[in-house]
């Protein structure tokens, strides 16, 4: 499973967007079409797994500190890189 979130930048009033997907490349996907709007500046792809808590039973996603960062960068094309991060150190 993968994340994919992207921060707002304070003239967006510092909204977030994010989503789900089974699949990496549709991830990003939907990161850079959040990052084509012009109200965020950063986005992240994160694979993840799912686990139940206790003690509601209930299904979280658990973060894995692996995944791609992205960035709208010159002629208005997405630039991604890789990021291996401390579980929990992106937004």
């Amino acid at each position: 499973m993968y994340i994919w979130t992207a921060p707002g930048t304070p003239t967006a009033g510092l909204r977030k967007a994010s989503g789900v997907s089974n699949d990496h490349r549709r991830a990003r996907e939907a990161a850079e079409k959040a990052l084509r709007t012009g109200r965020y500046g950063t986005a992240y792809v994160e694979r993840v797994y799912t686990a139940i808590a206790t003690p509601a039973l209930s299904l979280s996603y658990v973060r894995t500190g692996t995944g791609w960062e992205a960035r709208l960068g010159r002629a208005g094309r997405v630039e991604w890189k890789p990021f291996t991060s401390p579980v929990g150190a992106r937004p």
